[in-house]
């Protein structure tokens, strides 16, 4: 993690001054711990990451699925969208509801998968969702 994201503290002030800021802004959710542990496990890290964030880089490979939730509190929904704009040809499923693996969510998620793995689905799509 700490070599895919800028996640650089040096010790733990401005990290706990970022939790505080957040608690701040909202009280009620209070972060996610998944995010609170790998933005603290990043702490003393101060390296550049060897692989941090770029733009994706698709234009060879074969269509790309995407499978999302629009609701996903481990990744935001924001970032599929993102990902699929820069895959030309990519297909983005969209899954109305929570959860981080949506293979299993509904017919839908399940047909479109099934489909595109099995060699059933289009060769090359324009940019749907």
């Amino acid at each position: 993690m700490c070599q895919d994201f800028v996640l650089r503290y040096r010790d733990f002030h401005p990290y706990r001054s970022l939790r505080e800021a957040e608690l701040r802004a909202s009280p009620t959710l209070r972060g996610t711990p998944i995010g609170h542990h790998e933005a603290a496990s990043c702490i003393g890290f101060t390296d550049r990451p060897r692989n941090p964030q770029h733009r994706l880089d698709a234009d060879q490979a074969p269509p790309l699925l995407l499978l999302t939730s629009r609701y996903d509190v481990a990744t935001p929904y924001r970032w599929a969208v993102n990902a699929h704009r820069q895959a030309t040809g990519s297909r983005l499923v969209t899954f109305d509801g929570p959860g981080h693996g949506v293979y299993h969510a509904n017919e839908c998620t399940r047909t479109a998968a099934d489909a595109h793995l099995l060699g059933t689905a289009p060769a090359r799509q324009p940019n749907t969702t």
